[in-house]
């Protein structure tokens, strides 16, 4: 794991200092969630979670989400407007 981690940071030194943050967030979580390290410096996930979750579940969930925008596009839309109305209105009342 050490050998892995070494190439790791050795790899990671030329991204952007986001890039890097990002990477390297996921390889911590990754080893605090319990992925082990082959010799090899290949992970393998312990979890179960693979297994449980399939395809069709994450297929309803999005189709749910897309399901939903018809509805939340408008009403954020509309908060915008009567907050931006709002703002209008008290912007001209204390120029007044």
């Amino acid at each position: 794991m050490k050998q892995f981690l070494t190439n790791l940071f050795a790899k990671v030194k030329g991204f952007a200092k986001q890039n890097r943050a990002a990477v390297m967030a996921a390889v911590m979580t990754g080893v605090m969630c319990g992925a082990c390290f082959a010799d090899d410096g290949t992970a393998h996930a312990t979890t179960q979670l693979s297994s449980i979750v399939t395809t069709d579940m994450l297929s309803g969930v999005l189709n749910e989400i897309v399901g939903l925008l018809p509805v939340i596009l408008p009403v954020m839309i509309g908060f915008i407007a009567l907050r931006k109305g709002i703002s209008f209105v008290l912007n001209m009342l204390h120029s007044a």
